[in-house]
């Protein structure tokens, strides 16, 4: 998803669906990396799990929510031109498989759909075939011992190939506790299956009984 946000960048969203526009977007995309000799990978989300379908749908109603109050200003005057493009509140119709057909067919890269769960099939892709980076915006990646390198997809610079890097090596030492803890602390902070909500009343007695017991702790997350 976020590479096709991130592709799609500067186009517009208002008016309709600029396909056109968006494969060679897309082509330009691939040409960057491969004139570096990077092969890129495609995973696309196959069907969404049963346990994160709440999830799913909270997030579809707050991006119909973003969508209403778009068409509520648009029809109060405001001009088409004072939105920002790079702001999408939701990508047009075929932009997925736009995108789908360009990297498979025009530019020949490798595509995958997901089966189960799209960020474990990267992740246990990546460290079969010892890829060099991941190239996303999921805090998931984090905590897999997968590539070499996780790179963010929001701070790509695509005209000089920068990026920042998510370094989980870096993550565990300032929190003070080994990267074989990352997914205890991940699961203890939330995630798509088990919302933050349901996790505050036990992190609030953790907390307690090792202020109780004075014991020395970081404290990672917000309980408010």
């Amino acid at each position: 998803m976020c590479s096709l946000k991130y592709i799609y960048s500067g186009l517009d969203f208002i008016n309709g669906g600029q396909l056109k526009e968006y494969e060679q977007a897309v082509i330009n995309f691939v040409n960057k990396f491969e004139a570096l000799g990077a092969r890129l990978v495609f995973f696309f989300d196959g069907p969404h799990k049963e346990g994160k379908r709440d999830t799913w749908k909270k997030r579809r109603l707050g991006a119909l929510a973003l969508m209403l109050n778009l068409l509520d200003n648009l029809e109060n005057g405001k001009l088409v031109s004072s939105f920002k493009t790079d702001e999408i509140i939701c990508l047009p119709v075929g932009v997925r498989e736009v995108l789908f057909r360009t990297v498979k067919y025009v530019c020949g890269c490798e595509v995958r759909v997901a089966l189960k769960e799209c960020d474990e099939e990267i992740a246990r892709y990546a460290k079969k075939n010892k890829c060099l980076a991941i190239l996303s915006q999921d805090t998931d990646f984090i905590i897999y011992d997968s590539a070499r390198y996780y790179l963010s997809m929001k701070f790509l610079e695509i005209q000089n190939m920068s990026t920042l890097v998510y370094d989980r090596y870096a993550l565990a030492e300032n929190l003070k506790i080994s990267t074989a803890h990352l997914p205890l602390l991940a699961t203890s902070l939330g995630n798509d299956i088990v919302p933050n909500e349901m996790l505050k009343v036990c992190m609030r007695k953790i907390i307690v009984f090792l202020c109780k017991y004075s014991f020395p702790f970081v404290l990672v997350m917000s309980i408010v």
